[in-house]
């Protein structure tokens, strides 16, 4: 797992724009689209939308996750990363202006790789790398009052225990704080794989490096449907970085039918 988070992070952090945080990297407490998030949502859904789709009662889901990145190209994503890591700081701001939000960025060889590699590393990741795989099953009880909906998950699914959602307030109360809304990316090339809406907090000072020392925490909810509108999607997932290393990182995705 540990592979395969590196390789689609790598990706995030160069194949997308942290579109906030060059404007909000020295204040306590920011918003943004976390890299992994890059890609994720495109049409976000309307509040009766997300109220059809968590009434209360329990809720069966398929725990799933990202499609996991070949080894082949987990080694050359690696190789991307430490290729770039040896540049110094100034360096690798300038590859990291090479990225647009939802498009890929030109070939360099500040990559570290053939351009036949980055081609193939780049496009599985489009084509792939959000595809999502089930790993089990569980449930989780929605409590649904007006425009407040409560999540309890049990077992696989406790990451979304004590979640609540306040529809009218647009945000989210989490373990990890309150959660507010991430307004939608203009994407101009690639589609996204689900439709829905971000919740987010981060506070620290981050950086947009490869070897970013940085203290950071993160946490993100999205509610969203696959792009063919038969699936609900719930992803959590919090993130904490002291002095550039991850304290922790836990992440909870999972996916049930849509009742029409």
């Amino acid at each position: 797992m540990k592979l395969h988070l590196v390789g689609l992070t790598t990706l995030g952090i160069f194949l997308t724009t942290l579109s906030t945080s060059a404007q909000h990297s020295n204040e306590r407490e920011w918003t943004g689209v976390p890299a992994q998030d890059g890609q994720l949502t495109g049409v976000p859904l309307t509040k009766a939308e997300i109220q059809r789709m968590l009434p209360s009662g329990k809720l069966r889901v398929d725990v799933v996750d990202f499609q996991t990145l070949p080894r082949r190209l987990q080694d050359v994503g690696n190789k991307m990363s430490a290729s770039i890591a040896r540049y110094p700081k100034w360096k690798r701001a300038q590859i990291n202006e090479l990225t647009q939000p939802g498009q890929l960025a030109p070939f360099s060889p500040d990559f570290g790789l053939t351009r036949s590699e980055y081609t193939e590393l780049s496009e599985w990741c489009f084509r792939e790398g959000f595809k999502l795989v089930k790993r089990g099953e569980g449930v989780i009880t929605v409590h649904a009052d007006g425009d407040t909906i409560d999540l309890e998950g049990q077992g696989n699914t406790s990451l979304l225990t004590n979640i609540q959602i306040h529809l009218a307030k647009n945000q989210v109360s989490s373990p990890y704080g309150t959660l507010k809304i991430v307004p939608p990316q203009k994407r101009n090339t690639h589609p996204s794989c689900l439709n829905g809406v971000q919740w987010q907090r981060i506070t620290g000072t981050p950086a947009r490096s490869i070897t970013p020392p940085f203290n950071t925490s993160s946490a993100t909810l999205v509610v969203a449907k696959t792009r063919d509108g038969k699936n609900g999607v719930l992803k959590y997932n919090a993130v904490k970085f002291v002095n550039g290393r991850q304290l922790y990182g836990t992440m909870l995705i999972v996916q049930f039918p849509l009742s029409h």
